[in-house]
């Protein structure tokens, strides 16, 4: 079973990361607030606890660092996240890691310590594997050589970004908006400074938001090159 967790709620998905196609991928969401329910959620989609061995879960959120592999180091490791997202985020939290071998470096993230007993108490007798959104961003392109821009929006207004030219990273990172104006010129920033031409296959966006018709008209009309259907 794959699960994508949010600060908005939990997302059932048929593939275990659930950034691309986000439309076709998602099967069922269900919010915090409604959390209490989360048993019959899984009735209603037929999932039977009893049948889960796996469940890969990808986490959606901003507590994550990415270090090179040369100053990477188990005994440093919350050094470091301390010293980048601040001592507070990482109380009540638990690291976990993927390593991103093209770009040489570790990508390292929190989870918060209430998400992973949730998910144990209900699953008691699965294995549970977590990942990250911007990790799996950044780890199923590094295989192609042409130039990408990969975006994932939340409710939340939270844009996780990930741009490649010519197959090389140059950004792995979460932008926070306030407004579409404010994405939109985001987006074109990293265009102009990159020196990124606009084509069919350049920009993805997915993400739970990517369904907003609202903001993608916004930022079509602010001459983000968005293919409506």
């Amino acid at each position: 079973m794959n699960l994508q967790i949010t600060t908005d709620g939990i997302s059932l998905t048929k593939h275990a990361s659930g950034w691309q196609n986000f439309e076709q991928n998602l099967k069922a969401f269900l919010p915090w607030s409604q959390i209490k329910g989360f048993d019959q959620f899984l009735i209603e989609n037929q999932i039977e606890k009893k049948h889960i061995s796996l469940i890969n879960v990808e986490i959606c959120h901003h507590l994550f660092l990415l270090i090179p592999m040369e100053y990477h180091s188990n005994l440093f490791k919350m050094a470091y996240l301390e010293k980048a997202l601040g001592s507070k985020e990482i109380i009540g939290k638990e690291v976990h890691e993927q390593l991103c071998q093209k770009e040489e470096a570790h990508f390292v993230f929190l989870i918060d310590s209430e998400w992973k007993d949730f998910i144990a108490h209900h699953f008691p007798l699965a294995k549970i594997q977590y990942e990250h959104i911007l990790a799996n961003l950044i780890i199923s392109h590094n295989r192609f050589l042409r130039t990408q821009l990969n975006i994932f929006l939340t409710h939340q207004k939270l844009a996780f970004v990930v741009c490649r030219k010519n197959g090389k990273l140059q950004i792995a990172n979460l932008f926070m908006y306030q407004s579409h104006t404010e994405l939109a010129f985001y987006i074109h920033s990293i265009k102009d400074a990159f020196d990124l031409i606009w084509s069919n296959d350049l920009l993805q966006i997915a993400g739970i938001d990517s369904q907003n018709t609202t903001l993608i008209e916004s930022l079509v009309e602010l001459k983000v090159p968005i293919h409506l259907p």
